[in-house]
């Protein structure tokens, strides 16, 4: 196993209407699941997961109001070979699932939209306590930028994701937008946005 630290910062907009939200972040290509299309063989690199933060911010879908707070990586790797980046894993603690953008002194408006980021309407975490990314292939495109193919396993659904992404000295990072539909994730009318 390779001794040497990454960190990951991955941006993932959870919209319940494309193009209502006003972001012009990159729209990921969503399919069914797919298998591993590359070969994984080489040096696991562990996350950092001090250095890697996973945020979120929401709307609701006419951006009347807006929240945003943070979520725990529970763990996660890059598989590496001979210096680039072929794989990975990473999951993330949905049950840490928390806003932050309320003062600590305003408890219950925090300790209600906590919940209700934790209930059926969104996560459902009791039930699903973790979310997961599995890389299933890494393109080069041009210097640090690449095109990753992946699974994003939410709640009881698993899709198949396309989008473009950097990894730069030892910094993975990406930003990009799919319909939370896709993985039942609430249909009242907000939207979610996570940074990872």
């Amino acid at each position: 196993m390779n001794n040497f630290f990454t960190y990951i910062t991955l941006s993932i907009l959870f919209c319940s209407c494309m193009g209502k939200h006003g972001s012009n972040a990159q729209k990921v290509k969503i399919t069914d699941a797919e298998r591993q299309t590359v070969n994984q063989l080489g040096d696991t690199v562990q996350i950092d997961l001090e250095k890697s933060k996973v945020h979120w911010k929401g709307t609701k879908m006419r951006g009347a109001t807006k929240h945003e707070g943070e979520v725990e990586l529970k763990s996660g790797y890059f598989i590496s070979n001979r210096g680039e980046l072929m794989g990975g894993s990473f999951i993330v603690d949905m049950l840490t699932i928390g806003v932050t953008d309320i003062p600590k002194s305003d408890s219950i408006p925090i300790r209600n939209i906590n919940e209700h980021l934790k209930s059926a309407d969104f996560f459902e975490v009791e039930k699903f306590p973790v979310s997961e990314f599995h890389i299933t292939r890494v393109r080069p495109v041009a210097g640090d930028s690449l095109a990753i193919s992946g699974n994003l396993v939410i709640k009881n659904s698993t899709k198949h994701i396309v989008f473009g992404a950097r990894y730069s000295d030892h910094l993975f990072s990406s930003t990009f937008t799919i319909d939370r539909f896709n993985w039942n994730i609430g249909d009242y009318g907000s939207w979610v946005e996570k940074k990872f």
